[in-house]
């Protein structure tokens, strides 16, 4: 089987029908250190709350929410994602352990009246775990979205239905009338209280790598295309091995990419430095993937491909 290209599609690419007011990408963050998320739509930056964590999740950069009080807290929303106005919002998530509500991006605030909070969540709630709005949510459909694995999430609204679609296929919908709170802060991994505080309940355990905010609601056309556009960067790898050896017995390691909506895709033709032995005095591997044991012991095998990257432990 050939192997299938993988590269990065640059954010100007992406099909953007009305005014981009949240551009956020931890792939183009350039220091672990800095507090602030730099946003490249108009609204302006986000500030880190708690401490979320900037690092390689299953080969992508992104920021890492660990629940508590970890957040970005951006501007206040203006009145083109208010009210019964549309919008949609747009994520690239790994949630490596799925709860009942889990926020992804929120602004407005809880405490009623029905239809004025606006929660975009990856949780497995029937009833609101795609989405909260106070009395009037959202859950992801028959199907949630898969735990350990990058989605492409979206949630539309165009003035009287909200959609809300994984790895651009719609996974479910509701008629209803928003009126979203004005002049909250828009937040990325928590909710705001009924006081208009981010709160630590309900806040995200995941890591997000992008997220896009704008004054419309794209088509399914359009989610399709920007999904098809960005699925390449956030594809993974896997093997599957022996984990156990006898001294001077082989293994052979077969290698797999994983890409959005086509998993499991065999590699066939590797770079010859693709595998390595944290131990080569217990663990040897060669350039075609078989694995000999040469002493008691524990290795770790590390596959490395198009800069993404599996390990494990033998």
């Amino acid at each position: 089987m050939a192997v299938l290209a993988v590269g990065c599609i640059p954010m100007s690419n992406q099909s953007v029908q009305g005014q981009m007011l949240v551009d956020l990408d931890a792939r183009k963050a350039t220091s672990a250190a800095s507090t602030t998320w730099v946003s490249q739509g108009t609204l302006g930056n986000f500030e880190m709350q708690g401490a979320p964590t900037l690092e390689t999740v299953a080969g992508v950069k992104a920021y890492t929410f660990h629940g508590g009080t970890d957040a970005f807290i951006g501007p206040a929303s203006t009145a083109d994602l208010e009210a019964a106005h549309a919008r949609t919002i747009e994520v690239w998530a790994y949630n490596p352990t799925i709860s009942a509500e889990e926020t992804v991006v929120a602004w407005g605030k809880r405490g009623g009246p029905n239809g004025s909070n606006m929660s975009f969540n990856y949780g497995n709630n029937g009833s609101y775990g795609a989405v909260g709005h106070w009395g009037t949510d959202l859950g992801w459909g028959s199907i949630v979205p898969a735990a350990g694995a990058w989605h492409y999430l979206v949630f539309t609204y165009d003035g009287s239905v909200s959609k809300v679609y994984d790895n651009g296929e719609l996974a479910s919908s509701r008629t209803l009338a928003l009126a979203t709170h004005p002049g909250f802060s828009i937040n990325i991994g928590a909710q705001n209280d009924a006081g208009g505080i981010p709160q630590a309940a309900l806040s995200a355990t995941m890591s997000i790598a992008v997220v896009r905010i704008q004054a419309s609601a794209l088509t399914a056309d359009q989610i399709a295309q920007n999904f098809a556009k960005d699925a390449g960067a956030f594809q993974g790898v896997h093997m599957t091995l022996d984990k156990t050896l006898v001294i001077g017995g082989k293994g052979s390691i077969t290698s797999f990419a994983d890409y959005a909506n086509i998993p499991n895709v065999a590699i066939r033709r590797l770079p010859v430095d693709a595998y390595k032995s944290s131990d080569t005095g217990v663990i040897t591997v060669s350039t075609n993937g078989v694995m000999t044991a040469v002493s008691a012991g524990t290795a770790t095998i590390t596959l490395s491909y198009q800069g993404k990257q599996d390990t494990q432990t033998v």
